[in-house]
């Protein structure tokens, strides 16, 4: 038990500030660059498409009403 408490601690203290927990959710890439959707022309809408496989998500959320 002591050896996996020393073997996490050391793996803490040699990451650095930049690294992402195992657990932390990679956030999504948008879709298109710019303030306007080329598909669509819509401007200053959401970055990635909401309705994308037949649910609401928003962030990576999928949301039901």
């Amino acid at each position: 038990m002591l050896d996996m408490i020393r073997k996490k601690q050391q793996q803490v203290e040699t990451a650095s500030a930049g690294d992402r927990h195992e657990d932390a959710r990679v956030p999504l890439t948008p879709e298109f660059d710019g303030d306007v959707n080329p598909k669509t022309g819509e401007v200053n809408g959401p970055k990635n498409e909401p309705l994308k496989h037949g649910d609401w998500s928003f962030g990576g959320r999928v949301t039901d009403f």
